[in-house]
């Protein structure tokens, strides 16, 4: 597959729907299997496993509204993009919705025929809480501890 502006459009609108579904399978169907991310309750993870376990697993089912802004295309060849967007969503608990702003990087690759991202850092804007508990009030994110950069091991 050749890289192209509108294939990365469609990633993106596809994966935001993924998240909006909350549909893992179809997230998962477009990572890679040894995807190196940073997240916004979890710390670094390595692993499609861990960024689903300690991320989406985490976030997607409190999250309602999940869209992409316009995407910087930051560099791109046949077969990789690097790709800044916003991103805005609402999280949810029993004592209401709060506004979820956030920014992300994403490095999305043409690996047999297919666009995977290889890379990915979400990260909240300044001042954003990432999830509330069900009172409203604050969840602390992962520790480094909680979080691994290696699957089989703490990060180095």
């Amino acid at each position: 597959m050749k890289m192209n502006d509108r294939e990365v459009h469609a990633w993106l609108d596809h994966w935001a729907q993924a998240i909006r579904n909350g549909d893992f399978a179809a997230g998962r169907s477009m990572f890679s299997e040894d995807v190196v991310a940073f997240g916004t309750v979890a710390g670094a993870v390595s692993g499609i496993d861990a960024l689903m376990t300690q991320q989406w697993e985490r976030v997607w089912p409190r999250t309602t509204g999940f869209t992409f802004g316009p995407p910087l295309v930051l560099a791109m060849n046949d077969d990789i993009a690097v790709v800044a967007v916003e991103w805005r969503s609402e999280g949810r608990t029993d004592s209401g919705n709060y506004d979820r702003k956030g920014r992300a990087t994403l490095v999305l690759r043409s690996i047999d025929d297919n666009l995977l991202c290889t890379h990915s850092h979400f990260s909240m804007v300044p001042g954003t809480v990432a999830l509330r508990d069900e009172s409203g009030g604050m969840e602390a994110p992962l520790s480094r501890h909680q979080s691994q950069l290696t699957a089989s091991g703490p990060a180095r």
